[in-house]
């Protein structure tokens, strides 16, 4: 007579570990194990660096990022075909970290709104004004808007939506990429650095 032999549990720690020791999987022993075994260089995501200067990040003024890669001993490492690409998204300084854009009301203004006056239209365009052969910078001294305020007008206007800027990221050959930048509007953003499709983390 035969021995039937137990099949082999399909989600044994010896299974998985091997499964993680395979795909080299982050965080597990195998993966851990498999790095090590690893005598090559290559490029881990989690030691790369983004290296800038805080005082030199101004709207309108010219900036360096510099991408530093290193490998798994920490050690700046040259790959020829590393594909680095750097995006500058804008976020916002609210306390619960989303955007807080103004917005016009919703409800019919009455007729105090804006002092009695239909809402203003803001299809006319910016021009000097001149009277009284002075001339006046002032938006409220345009025909059209001479009957409301600063803050009528501030009021009525859409919030200014700042661009994601994507940078040109040149190499260095040294394992270090650098892209020049200059922020197109002030505020604070994030740069969302990623490296052969691998993100890191994100830079404020």
């Amino acid at each position: 007579m035969q021995k039937l032999l137990a099949p082999v549990n399909c989600h044994s720690n010896e299974r998985l570990f091997l499964r993680d020791f395979v795909s080299c999987a982050g965080g597990t022993s195998g993966g851990r194990l498999a790095r090590w075994l690893q005598p090559d260089s290559y490029v881990d995501i989690r030691a790369c660096e983004v290296l800038y200067s805080r005082d030199d990040m101004r709207a309108g003024w010219p900036a360096i990022v510099t991408i530093c890669t290193r490998d798994q001993y920490n050690e700046v490492v040259h790959v020829p075909s590393l594909k680095v690409e750097v995006v500058a998204v804008p976020v916002s300084t609210g306390e619960d970290g989303h955007g807080k854009l103004r917005r016009v009301s919703q409800h019919v203004a009455d007729n105090m709104t804006f002092g009695g006056h239909p809402q203003p239209s803001l299809d006319v365009p910016y021009q000097v004004s001149i009277k009284d052969k002075m001339c006046y910078c002032a938006i409220t001294m345009i025909k059209a808007y001479e009957n409301y305020s600063f803050e009528e007008l501030r009021y009525t206007s859409p919030a200014m939506r700042r661009p994601t800027e994507n940078m040109l990221v040149r190499s260095n050959n040294d394992g270090t990429y650098s892209c020049n930048w200059t922020p197109g509007a002030t505020g604070w953003y994030s740069l969302h650095v990623t490296i052969d499709s691998y993100q890191l983390d994100e830079v404020i």
